[in-house]
């Protein structure tokens, strides 16, 4: 279902604002969307109730693509995400659609590709075929006017699709592959671990704060906005660091 056109335009605002791009890690609390992947869920998996899914991209309509590991695709509204946890962003070399007509041209097709004819694009999610090797790769053009008018999927320079076989997998975007059909509901390798610190952190702060031990809650205040490992709040908290 389209969103009235003000609330497209607020959706796409909100998106811009909140920094989204592809391959951020987005925790889904639509029932229907979660309700509908279950379909091709294995019998006997335990699918999360609120999953993590990769972003795609944003639709002229304000609605945001979301894929899970495994591919499946759904939309969403963007009051239906209730966490954010930024992913890396794949840069690949993509064919741009000018390039790619042009070169199905009889009087080209023996031509090898120049580097203008590709641009930087992010890579959304890969289909793979039976030996493992990327069959295709759909791309978002980091230029959105090259968005317009083009084919979800665009040939990638050799070298990227090498580097993308040797290093790839569905911890970091969603693959296709028919190979491996277990159905991987949410992306949040890492997420338990992250929960956990960041309620130890809490813990020690408020435990901190409580005993007036001002250095300490100070020093985990400080420590909070950098990278803090279980060891180094032990190390706090113990008047050791």
């Amino acid at each position: 279902m389209s969103m009235p056109s003000n609330t497209a335009t607020m959706a796409r605002t909100l998106s811009f604002v909140m920094g989204l791009t592809p391959l951020d890690r987005l925790q889904i609390n639509d029932k229907t969307a979660i309700s509908n992947c279950q379909f091709s869920k294995r019998m006997g998996e335990t699918a999360a109730e609120q999953p993590f899914w990769f972003f795609q991209r944003i639709r002229q309509d304000g609605m945001l693509e979301v894929r899970t590991p495994t591919g499946y695709c759904d939309y969403i509204a963007i009051e239906d995400i209730c966490d954010i946890i930024p992913g890396e962003p794949i840069i690949v070399q993509a064919m741009t659609t000018a390039a790619f007509i042009e070169r199905n041209k009889p009087q080209h097709q023996r031509q090898a590709p120049s580097e203008s004819d590709y641009a930087p694009a992010y890579l959304l999610y890969v289909h793979k075929d039976r030996w493992g090797r990327i069959d295709s790769a759909a791309v978002d053009f980091i230029d959105p006017q090259l968005n317009i008018g083009k084919t979800t999927f665009s040939p990638i320079t050799q070298a990227d699709r090498e580097r993308l076989e040797k290093t790839i997998n569905r911890t970091m975007l969603p693959i296709i592959d028919p190979t491996r059909n277990a159905s991987l509901m949410s992306a949040d390798k890492g997420i338990k671990k992250t929960t956990a610190l960041n309620e130890s952190i809490a813990k020690a702060f408020i435990q901190s704060a409580l005993a007036k031990r001002h250095s300490v809650t100070s020093s985990l205040s400080d420590a909070a906005l950098k990278d803090l490992s279980q060891r180094k709040i032990n190390q706090i908290m113990g008047g050791k660091a």
